[in-house]
């Protein structure tokens, strides 16, 4: 029987080969090298397993787009506990809600969310998790610091995976648009062969600016990314000034988009004079997206849009792209669209994330018609 790879692995043995390879910038503009992300996963995981983490525990992380983010969402799953990603967007009663539905244990907190889990914390209705920072400051919320209780650990050693592929990495939320937002339970096997599958057109090596949440599609662009052996450059939040220039200063090959961000990229004036010559590909998904600015996007940007769709219940169903192949009417471009590595969730068919105590219905995902 083949021993199980999980993605955390894929991207902790791509880190592994060349251990002085910058692989993320941070909003500041300091890099850290693949050893030192290497090393930094495997304390948070030893700290972690000492506090009680592991197969069957529930870790909710709120925080920005910082590289210690990463780091302690790697090391619960490299435990083979299972994540609950959170972001500001939500209302602290649904916050509440979805850490208490998914039986949280531990709940990591960035400096700059202490003042949301506080008030996170202030309506849950039962036993509150255990609450660890990512890092030191933050106001209204008190809490041990993992990273410095991680820093103090003896560097160099390993901690083994206990990733199962039928276990949950993660349990993710739809957007609570027909009602109260659904847990969505996402195994390691299905992820795993995502990330070992080529995104075409992301760049050799793959560079991507993550300039929207973590926490949604531009955390799994950050793995696909890193376990392609490309790097990772981070930006508190968007804003399509500095988007630009980071594309140009950063020489990016790959960024995601929400469709009205790509469409804020085409408005602004710097557009016209920023060397964009590195990016090879927008993917963009989320909501519906506007055909004539994609074809606006396609005139000034040329082929480089892939549309994802399918995110939330099966995180990628098809990938939609625009080739430069004639169209009927003559020289022009056509789309054609490819289904993703299969892909399997489990999806609550209740209210809140099922829990172990509440089985879920398996379904497996198919290309959309």
């Amino acid at each position: 029987m083949t021993a199980f790879t999980s993605y955390v692995e894929i991207i902790l043995q791509k880190l592994t080969g060349s251990p002085e390879r910058p692989v993320l910038t941070t909003a500041e503009g300091r890099d850290i090298t693949a050893a030192e992300l290497h090393d930094s996963v495997h304390r948070m995981a030893a700290e972690l397993a000492d506090r009680g983490i592991g197969r069957g525990r529930t870790v909710a992380i709120l925080a920005g787009n910082r590289p210690e983010a990463l780091s302690a969402r790697y090391a619960v799953n490299l435990l083979g506990a299972r994540i609950v990603l959170l972001y500001e967007g939500q209302a602290p009663e649904t916050q509440a809600r979805l850490v208490e539905s998914a039986e949280t244990a531990l709940l990591l907190v960035g400096p700059e969310s202490a003042k949301a889990a506080a008030e996170l914390l202030s309506h849950l209705e039962g036993p509150a998790p255990d609450v660890l920072m990512l890092g030191p400051g933050g106001t209204g919320l008190e809490a041990e610091d993992l990273t410095a209780l991680a820093a103090a650990r003896p560097s160099g050693r390993t901690v083994e995976s206990a990733a199962r592929a039928d276990e949950d990495w993660c349990i993710r939320y739809t957007g609570g648009t027909t009602g109260v937002p659904k847990g969505i339970r996402t195994a390691h096997g299905p992820y795993a062969t995502l990330l070992s599958s080529p995104v075409e057109a992301a760049g050799d090596p793959p560079r991507q600016l993550a300039c929207t949440s973590l926490t949604h599609l531009a955390g799994h662009v950050a793995d696909m990314t890193l376990a392609a052996g490309g790097s990772v450059v981070l930006q508190e939040r968007f804003e399509p000034g500095a988007v630009l220039a980071a594309i140009a200063r950063e020489r990016i090959t790959h960024i995601w988009l929400l469709p009205p961000l790509l469409y804020a990229l085409l408005d602004h004036p710097d557009l016209a004079t920023t060397d964009l010559s590195s990016l090879t590909r927008i993917s963009y998904g989320g909501c519906p997206a506007s055909p004539s600015r994609l074809r606006q996007a396609l005139d000034v940007l040329g082929p480089v849009l892939y549309g994802w769709y399918g995110q939330s219940e099966a995180l990628l169903l098809t990938e939609v792209t625009r080739r430069r192949t004639p169209s009927p009417g003559g020289a022009g471009r056509s789309p054609s669209a490819a289904p993703y590595p299969a892909w399997t969730s489990r999806s609550a068919t209740s209210t809140t994330a099922p829990s172990r105590r509440t089985p879920a219905a398996r379904c497996t995902s198919a290309p959309a018609a």
